[in-house]
């Protein structure tokens, strides 16, 4: 399959922190993101196309469009992908769905630690994997699975160092570090997932000829997935 040049949307509406970015190719041309799911993602996608216009293009200039998969918020990952297949069937481009843990991952590959990123997953609950760099990618040691702080930082205790990125706040931090010495926890502005790594992962996909069936694919809903390495828990 030939490649499809020209700009991507992304679009992340995973959780309370929601955005878009568009790129073309490894250049990332616009990002926002803002807290506020209930509110943003009815406005998603009007600012996403007066992003467009700011960079004298419009969405029929849209070579194709990514989103964020989860896990994440029931509601919002509907409306993520609502409007990412409805831009995809309308304008007749690729759909790439990333899994958010993934998209979070993405700007800390070029570590040398071992990654987890985590995810809101509500009641205080946090969807987690850990991943490594594998030719520039991020590539999962473990089963994606949920839990509390405290349960995530006595897992990540089996590693003598592992970098912990995400969505989570300063008491979660410290309830990872107390029981993990070896976690380094980045500071929030840095630790939590953007659009434009989603828009980098996918980007690569496109590069690659690759593309999500439009039909087929579906947001993911990790809360009702068992602990790491229970059967049934999934790769993310």
């Amino acid at each position: 399959m030939v490649p499809v040049p020209g700009l991507l949307l992304a679009l992340d509406t995973s959780s309370e922190i929601i955005g878009y970015a568009v790129a073309d190719g490894d250049r990332l041309l616009a990002e926002a993101i803002w807290r506020g799911q209930r509110q943003g993602t009815a406005t998603l996608l009007a600012l996403a196309m007066d992003a467009l216009g700011r960079l004298g293009c419009g969405q029929e200039d849209l070579a194709a469009v990514a989103v964020a998969t989860g896990p994440g918020s029931f509601s919002g990952l509907r409306v993520g992908m609502g409007i990412a297949k409805g831009l995809a069937l309308g304008l007749a481009i690729p759909i790439i769905g990333v899994p958010t843990l993934v998209a979070t991952a993405e700007p800390f590959t070029a570590c040398r630690y071992p990654i987890c990123a985590l995810a809101p997953a509500g009641r205080r609950r946090y969807a987690y994997a850990i991943y490594a760099e594998r030719d520039g990618c991020a590539v999962p040691l473990t089963m994606s699975a949920h839990g509390t702080a405290a349960e995530i930082g006595v897992a990540l205790a089996a590693y003598p160092m592992v970098l912990v990125c995400g969505e989570f706040d300063s008491v979660a931090a410290a309830a990872i570090a107390a029981a993990a010495p070896g976690a380094i926890i980045p500071p929030s502005g840095v630790r939590e997932r953007r659009p434009g790594a989603l828009a980098a992962v996918a980007s690569r996909r496109i590069l690659a000829g690759e593309r999500d069936d439009l039909v087929a694919l579906e947001p993911i809903y990790l809360h009702t997935s068992p602990a790491p390495g229970a059967p049934g828990a999934t790769k993310g």
